[in-house]
């Protein structure tokens, strides 16, 4: 047994684990024993032979204190005993802190539980405790726990952070915001609490109302969350969900702020980080479109549908790709796929209708555009939100449905209203321009051809008819 301790003195913890073992196996079934075990095991990483050894420590540990209690008094007993508390105590902390790793909470729990009675002033065990007590569900008793273990050690940056996260669950948005400066006071590259407020601060500004976050809010989240890729590259262990979140937003706010550029590379880190992730094809495929380059979007948006063939962002944006490239039986193909799968998703019956318009589907198209319209009336007005744009662009869609299907002049008249009412809106000219050319008045095709592409100068349609208005005149005059 002896050979043991000092084996495991001298950091010779296989060996010393073998000695200790057989010793214990030679009925040396002692606390002391066992903790030399624990001990070696730790040493070894041994985590699931730990439990094991643990719970037979600490039974040992009981039986052992009854019996040096029940011996009449000796100043001696009282040291043993001092000794037997102290190690029972660390089997119990070890214990708890390995059963969490197993995510089995309920164990850890109550061995920390226990641990807390023999030294309650242990910041850190009140720390462990409420990490289980959330696992369990158990919140105001993790909340209560969290508390102690900060009013005994105000510095305590875990519990700071995790009472921040735990309140952020709650809804308590204004008191997590608190809790995370402070640990960023105490911390400034805790890497956590980095991710977590910077992007709090930047899904506020890609929420309805940007204008909430100040600029000094934006480029305060925009430096954190550049500073956790940057402390991930330097410390790259178990950090690679971090790092994905960290870009990820990073990728959604320079798309939402037009900074396609850093979009894109911010894209391309992401899938070097992890190809496998269907997000990065999905935006820069998007952005792509939004930039005129369909090829290139189509070919990032076709690597999304390898992972995942029924995404229906990457099915629309690839629809809307296609038309533009004039593929409109493919276009089709896919905003149908989409529609099977996602009927009533907002994207599909936003563009749904407009696929089959301009791919001269009127008749499907028209009544579509008149329902989309009248959701979008309704939505605004029982939420009375602001007026949306969206349904006065309506007015040149379902007025270009009614022209080609005969409606001339009521379908000219709504065309001339959207412009009216939006005079900014690029495609309510395209549509006037390309009805006038059917109409055969190329001259005042081009006037509001010519005034789409100054507005919307990525309009593969306006280019198109354009050209060939251009070119009749010229051969006309």
């Amino acid at each position: 047994m002896y050979l043991g301790y000092l084996l495991h003195e001298m950091r010779n913890y296989p060996e010393g684990l073998e000695h200790l073992i057989s010793s214990y196996q030679l009925k040396c079934e002692k606390t002391n024993t066992v903790y030399y075990i624990v001990k070696c095991l730790l040493a070894c990483h041994q985590e699931r032979e730990i439990m094991d050894w643990a719970v037979i420590g600490i039974d040992l540990s009981h039986k052992e204190e009854m019996q040096k209690r029940n011996k009449s008094p000796d100043p001696s007993i009282e040291e043993d005993l001092k000794l037997l508390m102290a190690q029972r105590f660390e089997l119990l902390n070890i214990y708890g802190n390995i059963c969490q790793k197993f995510n089995e909470h309920g164990k850890a729990n109550e061995a920390l539980a226990k641990a807390i009675e023999l030294k309650p002033n242990r910041s850190q065990l009140w720390f462990s405790r409420a990490l289980s007590l959330i696992e369990l569900g158990n919140t105001g008793g993790a909340l209560s726990c969290f508390d102690r273990s900060i009013e005994l050690n105000r510095n305590h940056t875990r519990a700071l952070l995790h009472k921040g996260l735990l309140l952020k669950k709650m809804g308590y948005l204004q008191e997590f915001e608190g809790f995370i400066d402070r640990v960023l006071e105490l911390e400034p590259e805790q890497i956590t609490a980095c991710l977590y407020k910077g992007r709090y601060i930047m899904k506020r500004f890609l929420s309805d109302d940007p204008t909430q976050i100040s600029q000094e809010q934006f480029n305060q989240a925009e430096e954190l969350l550049k500073r956790v890729v940057e402390l991930c590259t330097i410390n790259p262990k178990d950090n690679t969900n971090i790092v994905y979140k960290a870009l990820s937003t990073l990728a959604k706010v320079y798309n939402a702020t037009k900074r396609p550029t850093e979009a894109i590379e911010t894209c391309q880190k992401l899938i070097n980080h992890n190809p496998s992730a269907v997000m990065p094809w999905e935006l820069s495929g998007t952005i792509f479109q939004a930039l005129g380059l369909p090829e290139e979007a189509l070919r990032r948006i076709n690597q999304g549908l390898v992972l995942e063939p029924n995404n229906v962002t990457l099915l629309c944006t690839k629809s809307r790709c296609l038309l533009s490239l004039e593929e409109t039986e493919l276009a089709i193909s896919a905003m149908e796929k989409a529609y099977r799968h996602h009927p009533n998703h907002p994207l599909v019956r936003k563009y749904r209708p407009l696929v089959l318009l301009y791919s001269d589907r009127y008749e499907e198209a028209l009544p579509m555009l008149k329902q989309a319209a009248i959701d979008l009336a309704i939505k605004q007005k029982s939420a009375n939100e602001p007026p949306n744009p969206q349904i006065d662009h309506y007015h040149t869609h379902i007025g270009f449905a009614k022209f080609n299907l005969g409606e001339c002049e009521r379908g000219m008249s709504m065309m001339d209203l959207c412009i009216k009412v939006d005079p900014n809106y690029g495609t309510g000219y395209v549509n006037k321009g390309v009805a006038l050319f059917k109409l055969q008045k190329y001259e005042e095709a081009c006037k509001f051809l010519e005034k789409g592409i100054e507005l919307d100068p990525l309009s593969f349609r306006a280019k198109n008819y354009y050209t060939q208005a251009q070119r009749i005149c010229f051969y006309k005059n």
